[in-house]
């Protein structure tokens, strides 16, 4: 189950959607928007939050930020 990061939240709040779709069975991949991560700080965070939430994929797209909040302006950074 795709999992999109909805204007206004942060990544708390997505991961804990995609922590309560693995224990209901389900296989949640999280989206993770480049532009919106703020360095390689904050993206450690997320990762390790997934994974300890059950997620095993994440989907890395670039967002719809128009400029970038941290180093990565893209999914391929």
């Amino acid at each position: 189950v795709y999992v999109s990061l909805v204007a206004g939240d942060d990544y708390h709040g997505l991961l804990k959607i995609a922590a309560q779709l693995a224990r209901d069975g389900f296989h949640p991949v999280p989206h993770l928007p480049a532009r919106g991560v703020l360095g390689y700080t904050q993206l450690e965070d997320y990762l390790a939050r997934a994974a300890g939430s059950g997620v095993r994929r994440v989907l890395v797209i670039g967002g719809d930020l128009e400029r970038p909040q941290g180093p990565y302006a893209s999914a391929m950074d």
